[in-house]
């Protein structure tokens, strides 16, 4: 028996900009303190423990409550602090435990998903337990975090990732107006077509075979992909093949022209003016650059 989904577009597009998590705080904070991850292209999550405090966004944004069992998501690295009180520079008597983390991403230009998301994402703990996989992976997270046991850091990693897919359900089943990618996921016509293109960019795509397996007339199609995700289709599977070639260039150790197949490309000659097109050097480039920083590992 098989679990593998051949539709599994969510799975495809997380594959694509190569999810990684890393827990890198859990700790008890009392009198006057502050949490800030903003910076970077990082998204940073910040998951309640115990005891209550504020999320600060900003630009006469009013603070956010927090208290124990929430988990909010900010994506982007946006500016933001978590503080004790209402007030960023009053402390607390009280003891508030955090666990702090990124979700990072091999393709930082590249991040349909993390575009596609509202400034931050706070699932308050009612609702994690009403999602029994997204309450299941806080809890863990916060077991495992407690523990001292072999191997955590792994594990308190690996359950993040899962955290952060959780969360994208979490979005996709309560947003009320959808945007980017998270909309074309939500759309039947559409998310046919993306994971069809998902499953293998390396085939001869063009708008009129996407749109068939829409089930949508070409310009019905390329309209309404472009409304929704907000760039052409053939820019997005250009993107895509693009950012797969890279990583194949970084990880795999394959030649340029069988990177060039293995994307879509008959020619590696075509695949070298567009991959020097898109990102600024050749992939020669790229691909010596993994050579060396092997060879300086070895």
């Amino acid at each position: 028996m098989t679990y593998k989904s051949e539709n599994d577009l969510l799975s495809g597009i997380l594959d694509s900009v190569q999810l990684e998590a890393e827990v890198f705080a859990y700790d008890d904070y009392c009198g006057a303190w502050q949490l800030d991850t903003a910076g970077g292209q990082k998204a940073s999550f910040h998951l309640v423990g115990r005891g209550h405090c504020w999320l600060q966004l900003g630009n006469d944004r009013a603070p956010v409550p927090l208290q124990a069992g929430d988990l909010v998501l900010i994506p982007l690295g946006r500016w933001h602090l978590i503080t004790p009180d209402r007030d960023p520079s009053v402390g607390s008597d009280t003891s508030t435990t955090v666990l702090c983390g990124y979700f990072d991403f091999g393709e930082r230009r590249y991040n349909p998903i993390l575009d596609a998301l509202p400034d931050y994402v706070l699932v308050p703990s009612e609702q994690e337990a009403e999602t029994d996989t997204l309450g299941l992976c806080a809890r863990l997270l916060l077991t495992e975090a407690r523990g001292r046991a072999p191997g955590r850091q792994l594990m308190l990693n690996r359950l993040a990732e899962s955290l952060f897919v959780t969360i994208l359900r979490q979005v996709l089943g309560q947003a009320e107006n959808p945007r980017g990618l998270l909309a074309a996921l939500q759309d039947a016509r559409l998310s046919r077509a993306l994971a069809a293109v998902h499953r293998d960019p390396s085939q001869a795509w063009s708008i009129a075979r996407m749109a068939a397996e829409a089930a949508m007339s070409r310009t019905t199609f390329s309209t309404t992909f472009h409304d929704i995700v907000g760039m052409p289709p053939m820019r997005y599977l250009m993107a895509l093949r693009m950012h797969r070639a890279k990583r194949l260039l970084q990880e795999s150790g394959a030649s340029v022209a069988e990177v060039a197949a293995a994307c879509g490309y008959d020619e590696p000659t075509s695949f070298r003016r567009a991959f020097s097109r898109f990102f600024g050097m050749g992939p020669g480039a790229v691909r010596r650059g993994r050579a060396t920083i092997k060879s300086d590992v070895t």
